[in-house]
């Protein structure tokens, strides 16, 4: 009819169940009605069907594979009128490669090869995969690859099929790890076999062709073995027990050794044998090992009564081979009987010796049992769930269970498989493996990590972990660097560049700091990472938005460099303060030093007038004058002469400075000598005594060392008590920086900067036995016109010792004093071994 009323044709396929047919129908208008024909599609339709259902029982077998299945289409590129195989593109994965890949088969299907697996070219996956379409032959290798940042390996088998290839993946991540385990326990055996104090060797059964047990052959020994024969492994191994030892079988060794390997039944005794280095006492102990023997040799010579046990090769062996690892179990479903089919219970069906070795039930105390009824604990809880669900949806369930044993103190990595067709069956397998210790590394990695952060983020330096970007390599070299990589950063780091984690972490230095400060930066970074020495300096910054002085360094850290600093600023600002004050203070010093000069210098004139008219008054006037005038004409001359000598001194103390002449090499016997001589006059009338034993060679400004040392005697010679000679004695020793007195110290301490090193200075003593003085004084007696005593009776300015002074500071060096009234004085100088200017 609506054919009929449109007049539009139709087409279609109508299935007639009365009599299981299935016919193509068109109708189309006709003048006076309309048409209709009919083709039987029964058989074609049949056929899809069936496919279908063959389709469905495929992808249902690749399914339950227990390994990875891809379908992929070769992908040709046309060069110079010529196909080129350049990739392959996924057309079909099944569940265990979409949980291999972390991605469903919606998101892979279509996709090439090289996006799915970024390093299939790098890794020769690719080339092999070409290789197989090209050869038309099957390939199966090992390949390891990362995924989610962990390192997996897989066996991998290609099955080209014209312009097809079918790719079989199989996780081998636990067969790898168990192979590593096994060589490490190797390593282990073989390190417990040369570390024992005991010889141990190995043989195996020599039988004739009855099968009867004749020798033993020599298979393997350990260190001690070989030194007691003095034959190595490559003398040894493969010999026979008869051929090195025949006296074995006159001692009825040998019998004991067949008897031991036909009985397996352990064999100890204690001989005396030759070894080939002279004969000694030895305690054997033998166990059978497969078709030989496992022989302990404990020497006994020394200690004949002390017994050593024997160490169980097979124990270790048997611990090795009970390892698994996985637990498994399988459940059934226990439904009731209603139309809802409710799960009231899941029956072990299966359960695996490491699941026994976890839970500490056997599979025997399970099987048959009632999860549910058996362990009520579980019921709502995560297992009950993830049985139920898995039921439910017919997918696969992974999960982190923590109370799956009674102790509830483990970490347990489970997946829940549905074995069968979903909805015809009720079996679910459960797969797990322990993670507590790998969960308890992570935890405390994580709190490492936390506290590592804490600390970086509270220090006050900045830090940041540089990664360095490469041009492509070239012949296996690394290429060029051409900008670093922030990896990590701290608190101070974010403050002084006002960037957040997501601003600096992954972005690049040349790029966030273009500027020509910044490439300073990332020339010193360059430097440090190819040559590896590290790098400190003081860095002005003053571009990109920071402003300031930072005390940094670089250090290389594996392929990464390490950025620290300091932010100086202030000081720097403090420190340029500092120098212009210095600067200023200088300047006025040098004026006052001038001025000192000019002014001691000028007055030099009108004295020598003064006392030049004294003199003449004295020698002209004498007879017109009273004795009271002669002593005011004498009080004059030497008030005169005492501030003309107090001229001379303070010119003297103007002309030294810091500046001092380039120092040489200063016998200091022979500068005493020539003071002595200086001071002769003094010496005679006062019958003073000087002695001193070899002195050192001093290094400094000979004139100024001079000053010191005239001073120093000087004032030995003038303090001295009324009517006792002055002994003076100069002694000198030779000592480090930490051995000085306290209160030299403070004094040189810029010398042990200077240095690098812990450096030596001389003592100098300067003993009197003159009239000493109150130690309360020692300060002021360095002071410039300080005197402890009136003019009237001792005669001097307060300068000499201040010149000491400043010689010896001048010098990088220290004087301080010790006395007391009336018991002598010592004058303690500390002057450097070597002076650095």
């Amino acid at each position: 009819m609506k054919v009929f009323d449109t007049k539009q044709p139709l087409s279609t396929e109508h299935y007639y169940p009365e009599f299981d047919t299935w016919r193509e129908v068109k109708i189309v208008r006709v003048p006076t009605g309309i048409m209709i024909t009919y083709n039987d599609i029964t058989a074609v339709k049949k056929t899809m069907a069936l496919a279908q259902q063959q389709v469905h029982i495929l992808d249902e077998v690749i399914n339950q594979v227990p390994m990875g299945i891809a379908v992929m289409n070769a992908v040709r590129q046309e060069e110079n009128n010529h196909s080129r195989l350049v990739n392959f593109q996924f057309v079909r994965i099944n569940r265990l490669l979409e949980e291999i890949f972390r991605q469903p088969g919606s998101s892979v299907e279509g996709q090439l090869l090289t996006s799915v697996l970024p390093n299939a070219e790098a890794s020769g996956l690719l080339s092999r995969a070409i290789l197989a379409i090209e050869d038309k032959h099957s390939i199966t290798f090992e390949l390891p690859f990362t995924i989610e940042q962990k390192v997996r390996w897989f066996t991998i088998s290609i099955s080209p099929k014209a312009d097809q290839l079918l790719l079989a993946i199989t996780d081998i991540t636990q067969t790898k790890l168990a192979q590593l385990a096994h060589h490490q326990q190797a390593e282990l055996l073989n390190s417990v076999l040369n570390g024992s104090q005991h010889a141990i060797v190995a043989f195996d059964a020599v039988r004739d062709s009855a099968g009867r047990l004749l020798d033993f052959r020599y298979v393997l020994q350990n260190k001690v073995h070989g030194e007691l024969t003095g034959l190595s492994d490559r003398e040894l191994l493969g010999r026979t027990l008869l051929d090195l030892i025949p006296q074995t079988q006159e001692n009825g060794l040998l019998d004991n050794y067949i008897a031991l390997v036909e009985t397996g039944k352990p064999f100890k005794t204690e001989r005396t044998l030759d070894f080939g280095c002279g004969p000694g006492w030895y305690d054997l102990s033998a166990v059978k090992r497969g078709n030989g023997f496992v022989l302990t040799i404990q020497d006994k010579t020394v200690q004949k009564l002390a017994q050593e046990q024997v160490q169980q090769q097979a124990l270790l062996l048997e611990t090795i081979n009970n390892s698994t690892p996985a637990g498994l179990v399988l459940w059934e479903a226990i439904r009731d009987n209603s139309p809802e089919r409710t799960i009231l219970d899941f029956r072990y069906r299966m359960s695996n010796p490491m699941n026994t070795y976890i839970t500490g039930y056997s599979a025997e105390a399970l099987l048959g049992q009632d999860l549910l009824t058996l362990f009520p604990r579980f019921r709502g809880g995560m297992l009950d769930f993830a049985l139920r669900e898995t039921l439910r949806t017919g997918q696969s369930q992974r999960m982190i269970l923590t109370d799956y044993t009674d102790s509830s103190a483990g970490w347990f990595d489970t997946e829940f498989s549905l074995i069968g067709n979903s909805g015809s069956t009720d079996r679910v397998l459960m797969t797990y493996m322990d993670v507590t210790e790998a969960h308890k590394t992570q935890l405390a990695q994580r709190q490492h990590n936390e506290l590592m952060k804490l600390i970086m983020d509270t220090q006050p330096s900045g830090m940041v972990l540089f990664e360095p970007v490469r041009e492509t390599a070239i012949d296996g070299q690394p290429g060029r660097i051409i900008d670093f990589i922030y990896k990590l950063v701290n608190e101070t780091q974010r403050r002084t560049t006002n960037r957040s984690d997501h601003e600096l972490i992954n972005q690049r230095v040349r790029t966030l700091f273009p500027g020509k400060q910044g490439q300073e930066l990332f020339d010193s970074m360059v430097i440090v990472a190819e040559s590896g020495q590290p790098k400190e300096w003081l860095m002005p910054f003053f571009s990109d938005g920071i402003q300031g002085w930072f005390q940094s360094s670089l250090i290389q850290h594996g392929n990464q460099i390490l950025f620290t600093f300091l932010d100086v600023t202030n000081l720097k600002h403090q420190q340029q303060a500092l120098e212009t004050a210095n600067y200023d203070l200088r300047r006025s010093n040098d004026n006052l030093q001038k001025f000192a000069y000019v002014a001691s210098h000028d007055l030099q004139e009108p004295l020598r007038k003064i006392q030049s008219f004294g003199s003449i008054l004295a020698a002209t006037y004498a007879a017109g004058l009273d004795e009271a005038g002669l002593d005011i004409i004498e009080r004059m001359q030497s008030a005169a002469q005492r501030m003309s000598k107090l001229i001379k001194h303070l010119l003297a103390y103007s002309r030294i400075n810091t500046q001092l002449a380039k120092p040489e090499s200063v016998n200091l016997s022979d500068l005493l000598g020539h003071i002595v001589d200086d001071l002769s006059v003094t010496i005679q009338e006062s019958a003073a005594t000087l002695h001193w034993d070899e002195l050192p060679i001093l290094h400094g400004d000979k004139t100024q060392l001079q000053q010191l040392f005239s001073n120093l005697l000087s004032n030995a010679l003038k303090y001295r008590l009324p009517g006792v000679s002055p002994r003076i004695q100069i002694t000198a020793r030779l000592l480090s920086a930490e051995d000085l007195p306290a209160v030299a110290r403070p004094t040189l301490g810029a010398t042990s900067m200077e240095t690098g090193n812990i450096p030596l200075f001389y003592e100098i003593n300067v003993i009197d036995n003159g009239i000493g003085f109150d130690e309360k004084f020692l300060d002021r007696i360095f002071q410039v016109f300080q005197r402890l005593h009136g003019k009237d009776v001792y005669v001097g300015t307060g300068i000499g010792l201040a010149i000491c002074q400043k010689v010896v500071e001048n010098h990088n060096g220290a004087i301080t004093a010790t006395s007391q009234p009336g018991e002598g004085a010592t004058f303690r100088v500390y002057l450097p071994k070597l002076l650095y200017a």
